[in-house]
C-alpha cells in the first residue's frame, strides 16, 4: 500500500495485480507438474518492473529468493539469488533511500537465510531419498533372501527325497532282486539235476524266508513313528484328533 501511495500511478497498481495474479498462476503450474522456469522469469521481470516503480517492492525479494531455490539447480538458485540480491540493493539505492546501511544489509542478510535455509532444505530432502532408496533395497535384498531360502529348502527336499529313492532302491536289489535270483537259480538247477524235489523245495523256501525276512525289514524302515507303539487303527485316531 505504501508502495502504490508513493508512486502515485494506476500503472502501478495495475501491474502490481498482474504480478499477484501470476504468482497465483503458479499453483496451475505445480498442479501440472511443470518446473515453472517460463513462470519464474515472467515473475521475476514483472517484480524488477516493480521494483524501478516503487522502492518498498525491494523486500519481495525474500520470497523470490525461496522460489528460486525451489524451481531451479542449486547452481543457478544461487547465481539468480545474488542477482536479485544486487538489484535490490541497488533499487533501494537509487530511490533515494534514507539508511543506505540498511538498503545493504538487509537484502544481503535476507540472500544469505534463504540460501542457507534453502540449501539445508535439499540436503535434508537429498538425505530421505537415500533413505528410502537404501530400505528399498533392503527390503529387495531381504525378499531375494527369502526366495533363495525356500529354494535351498525345496532342494534339501528333493536332495533327501533323491537319497532315500536310491537306498531303497539298493535295499530292494539287496534283497528282493537277489531273492528272486536265488530262488530262479536253484528251480533252474533242479530242473536240470532231476534232483531229490523235497530237498529243492525245502532250499526254495528257506532262501524265500530269508528274503521275506530281509522284505518286511526293507518295509519297516518306511513305516511311521506312530506305528511303533499301537497298531494301525489306534495310530490313524491319534492322527485324526489331532486333525
Amino acid at each position: 500500500v505504501g508502495a502504490l501511495r508513493g508512486a502515485g500511478s494506476a500503472g502501478v497498481l495495475v501491474l502490481a495485480g498482474a504480478e499477484f495474479a501470476w504468482y497465483v498462476s503458479g499453483l496451475w503450474f505445480a498442479r501440472r507438474g511443470s518446473r515453472g522456469g517460463i513462470w519464474l522469469a515472467l515473475l521475476l521481470a514483472g517484480w524488477l518492473a516493480l521494483v524501478l516503480l516503487a522502492p518498498d517492492f525491494v523486500w519481495l525479494a525474500f520470497a523470490l529468493f525461496f522460489l528460486c531455490f525451489h524451481l531451479l539447480p542449486t547452481v543457478a538458485a544461487i547465481a539468480a539469488t545474488a542477482a536479485l540480491t544486487a538489484v535490490a540493493i541497488a533499487a533501494s539505492i537509487g530511490h533515494g533511500t534514507a539508511n543506505p546501511t540498511a538498503a545493504v544489509l538487509g537484502p544481503l542478510f535476507g540472500a544469505l537465510v534463504a540460501s542457507g535455509t534453502a540449501l539445508i532444505y535439499r540436503q535434508l530432502v537429498r538425505d530421505a531419498e537415500q533413505r528410502d532408496a537404501l530400505l528399498t533395497e533392503l527390503t529387495a535384498a531381504h525378499r531375494e533372501l527369502l526366495d533363495a531360502q525356500d529354494e535351498l529348502v525345496r532342494l534339501q527336499r528333493e536332495t533327501g527325497a533323491t537319497a532315500e529313492r536310491a537306498r531303497l532302491a539298493r535295499d530292494i536289489h539287496d534283497t528282493l532282486a537277489q531273492g528272486f535270483s536265488s530262488i530262479l537259480l536253484l528251480a533252474r538247477a533242479g530242473l536240470r539235476t532231476g534232483g531229490d524235489t523235497a530237498a529243492l523245495l525245502g532250499r526254495i523256501e528257506e532262501t524265500a524266508r530269508r528274503n521275506l525276512v530281509e522284505a518286511r525289514r526293507v518295509v519297516d524302515k518306511l513305516r511311521p513313528s506312530d506305528l511303533d507303539d499301537a497298531p494301525l487303527a489306534a495310530a490313524l485316531g491319534r492322527v485324526l484328533d489331532r486333525l
